[in-house]
C-alpha cells in the first residue's frame, strides 16, 4: 500500500512540458472543428477516440492542447473531421519532408486535393523524393482518406 502511493506522488509530480505556442495553435483550431463536427453529427469524444483508435483520454488531451499532436495523430483527427491536416496545423509535414521547397508545397496542394486519384497520382510522382518513413506516413495519410470515401 505504501509504495502504490509513493509512486502516485512520484507520477503526479512530473511536470508536463509546456505546449509551444504553435502547438497551442493546432490544439484550438483541432478543438474548434471538432466541436463543431460533435454538435452538428452529436458525437462523444468517447465515440471519436474509439474510431481513431485513441483512449478517450489521449483524444481530450490532443484536441484541448494539453499534449502535442504528432504527426500521425494529426493525420488521424484531420481524416475523422474531414479536413486537411494543413487546416490544423499549417506547417504539417513541411519540416518533416526532405525534398526542399518544391516537393513541400507540392505535398501540401496534393493534401488538398478533393480526389483521391489526385492523392494517387501525386504521391507516385513524389515518393521518391522523400525519405522511406516519410514516404510510409503520406502513403498511410492517402489510404485512411480514401477509404473513409473522403
Amino acid at each position: 500500500m505504501q509504495f502504490t502511493s509513493i509512486a502516485y506522488k512520484v507520477i503526479t509530480m512530473v511536470k508536463r512540458r509546456e505546449l509551444t505556442s504553435e502547438e497551442k495553435a493546432c490544439a484550438e483550431r483541432a478543438n474548434a472543428l471538432w466541436r463543431k463536427k460533435s454538435r452538428l453529427e452529436k458525437i462523444s469524444q468517447a465515440a471519436a477516440a474509439a474510431e481513431l483508435g485513441f483512449t478517450t483520454s489521449a483524444f481530450n488531451q490532443y484536441i484541448n492542447g494539453k499534449i502535442p499532436m504528432n504527426t500521425d495523430a494529426t493525420a488521424k483527427i484531420a481524416a475523422y473531421l474531414a479536413v486537411s491536416p494543413r487546416e490544423i496545423n499549417p506547417k504539417w509535414l513541411v519540416e518533416k519532408t526532405s525534398g526542399g521547397a518544391g516537393l513541400e508545397s507540392e505535398l501540401m496542394e496534393l493534401l488538398d486535393a478533393s480526389k483521391p486519384s489526385d492523392w494517387v497520382a501525386g504521391f507516385k510522382q513524389a515518393a521518391g523524393r522523400v525519405s522511406p518513413k516519410d514516404a510510409m506516413k503520406i502513403a498511410r495519410f492517402f489510404l485512411d482518406r480514401a477509404e473513409s470515401g473522403l
